[in-house]
């Protein structure tokens, strides 16, 4: 008889999590508390037109890579003809001066040259860096302690020749380093590009993705994966039961017996598989009896661990208006949550045809915000009428602010949503409204988590909050690792 497997959350460390369970011989079943599937992989529809709320590039889309594999092992996407890649990593536009991160590397380190030349000796290490980095294929088949020695030493050599630069940028988060740069456009750039506080690293690495034809866009968007995902889950046999919230675990002599939906429905399993967000799951489903050291210490300090989270505001856009997919221009700094905003982040999706509707598309707002700024937004969100009022007035003071920059909107933009921390928390219970694992910390490492939880014998802890800097490509890795454990922990049993 096979064992059966009861995976919390649908999202895509849920759904990887049961492809791979189906692969082993086991029988899974995803609760989701939502009526779709995908977590925060995900689009709707406001006033006819879609809105993405996930994915600006995807990790993984380049065929020599590990991460490639796995995505086509959960059939992600088919082939290369279902993919999009831009130009580049978007455009900076600092008060008349564009520093652009060009796909084409040499083109981008000539350019910012020509921008500045006295930065010339930091602009040349810093895309001999990234060219360095392109060449890493980070092994994402297996857990480590669970790799192939081949893998491992492979991975040591490609290591090996990204010295120092690899080891140099985990040292530095990129408002430190940016301030390096000379001309100002360039550590406004530099700064911006991701968070401030993020890891030079990250950066380094997102970039060298694009450059390494590594960060396609699925055609559709998030819903296109997620839904690639969920019919291949589906084909295999597999279940999934929507508007199904866990809300607790049944737990005696160290293991799960069962799990109660929010209807009361108690619904039993073999083994047990949290693929929402971690510190909700050990705080309200294990109801804050278990520890997990690694996770608490970031969860219980967010000034020294933050995580990105973001206001994003669509609109309705002239489809036939042209811009450099992201382009980012210099503003005032107003207020936003704890934070001084300086620059204006915007994504026209005219690139995907399948966002084009009567002429018209959607044009995203990315607002940088973090795990510290969420109890402005838990605070305002506790009087519906204010927190409306607030959406409503940063949508159409942003509407402005675009519409002086870039002058072919001007009278034909259309507010369709504004989504805000909050918004994450009410959609899939994000700790502290984040839709991303912790930034990358030079003083505490990465956490690269097994999921055990001390006290538990039949769990797991999945998803992008137990690898650091979590994503798409992490949320999949760790969905696919749990089934690895369950499967080592099942066969040593057995001997």
């Amino acid at each position: 008889m096979k064992k059966k497997i009861i995976i919390v959350g649908g999202g895509i460390s849920g759904l990887s999590a049961g492809i791979y369970a189906l692969k082993e011989g086991y029988e899974p079943l995803i609760l989701e508390k939502n009526n779709v599937a995908g977590g925060l992989c995900t689009s709707w529809v406001r006033k006819g037109m879609k809105i993405d709320g996930c994915i600006h590039w995807l990790t993984g889309t380049n065929p020599a890579t590990s991460i490639y594999r796995s995505w086509q092992e959960v059939h992600a996407f088919n082939n290369q003809d279902e993919l999009i890649y831009l130009d580049s990593w978007g455009s900076f536009n600092y008060e008349g001066t564009t520093v652009t991160f060009w796909k084409d590397l040499d083109r981008a380190e000539k350019e910012w040259i020509e921008i500045s030349p006295e930065d010339k000796r930091r602009i040349h290490k810093f895309f001999k860096t990234v060219k360095k980095i392109k060449d890493v294929d980070l092994p994402l088949d297996a857990p480590a302690i669970l790799l192939p020695n081949h893998i491992k030493f492979h991975f040591t050599k490609q290591i090996i020749k990204a010295f120092p630069g690899y080891f140099i940028a985990m040292l530095y988060n990129t408002d430190k380093y940016a301030k390096k740069y000379k001309h100002p456009a360039l550590r406004w750039a530099l700064k911006n590009v991701q968070s401030g506080a993020g890891n030079l690293y990250s950066m380094m690495y997102s970039y060298a993705t694009i450059a390494n034809d590594n960060g396609g866009v699925p055609i559709g968007g998030s819903a296109t994966l997620t839904n690639n995902m969920l019919n291949y889950y589906l084909s295999l046999g597999g279940e999934i039961r929507y508007n199904s919230e866990v809300t607790s675990f049944d737990i005696s002599k160290k293991r799960i017996n069962f799990v109660t939906l929010s209807n009361g429905e108690k619904i039993e399993g073999d083994f047990y598989i949290s693929c929402c967000d971690a510190n909700y799951a050990l705080i309200n489903l294990l109801g804050n009896k278990f520890a997990h050291a690694q996770i608490a210490d970031r969860y219980n300090k967010p000034h020294m661990h933050p995580a990105p989270s973001c206001v994003l505001v669509t609109y309705q856009v002239p489809a036939e208006v042209k811009i450099n997919v992201p382009y980012n221009f210099k503003v005032d700094a107003f207020d936003l949550g704890y934070k001084k905003i300086d620059h204006i982040n915007i994504r026209s999706f005219n690139y995907d045809k399948t966002f084009i509707r009567n002429g018209k598309t959607t044009l995203q707002v990315l607002l940088d915000q973090d795990s510290i700024d969420f109890p402005y937004w838990r605070e305002l969100y506790a009087s519906k009428e204010e927190y409306n009022k607030k959406k409503a007035e940063l949508a159409d003071f942003v509407m402005k602010l675009i519409e002086k920059e870039i002058p072919a909107y001007a009278s034909k933009m259309v507010t369709l949503d504004v989504a805000t921390p909050a918004t994450f928390v009410r959609y899939v219970n994000a700790s502290r409204g984040t839709y991303m694992s912790f930034l990358f910390n030079p003083r505490r490492g990465v956490i690269a988590s097994k999921g055990r939880v001390s006290g538990i014998k039949n769990f797991l802890l999945s998803g992008q909050y137990v690898q650091t800097p979590g994503g798409l490509p992490l949320a999949l890795a760790s969905g696919k690792y749990s089934i690895s454990w369950i499967k080592h922990f099942d066969r040593k049993k057995h001997q």
